[in-house]
């Protein structure tokens, strides 16, 4: 996919996240089966746009380089609230992980916002 395609990617993620941020009764859902599911998806998502929308030494915990910074500038331009999208999904995510016994690690690596 190219980066436009991504950054359209994010923001219906942005979405979605406003979405259940807003919604009461969705942690109320009966079937605790879909509820994983549906987390899990969530989570699928995130990591598969940030894995290729943000440069790689943020995950492995290097230098970044100057084309990586220019990405992140130019990130930042298109994504605006992107930081605040990232924070809203680790506090809705880490309140979902704690409701039940889902499994899933995509809050850790939403903790990357913390370099960006």
């Amino acid at each position: 996919m190219s980066f436009a395609h991504y950054i359209t990617s994010f923001r219906r993620l942005e979405a979605l996240t406003i979405l259940l941020d807003c919604t009461d009764n969705f942690s109320g859902i009966d079937d605790g089966e879909r509820f994983i599911d549906i987390v899990r998806v969530i989570g699928a998502c995130y990591i598969t746009i940030l894995r290729d929308l943000l440069p790689k030494s943020l995950f492995i915990n290097e230098e970044l380089t100057k084309d990586e910074k220019k990405k992140l500038i130019k990130i930042s331009h298109q994504l605006p609230n992107f930081k605040e999208i990232i924070k809203r999904a680790l506090i809705i995510g880490q309140t979902y992980l704690n409701i039940s016994d889902v499994f899933s690690g995509y809050t850790n690596i939403l903790q990357v916002r913390e370099k960006f």
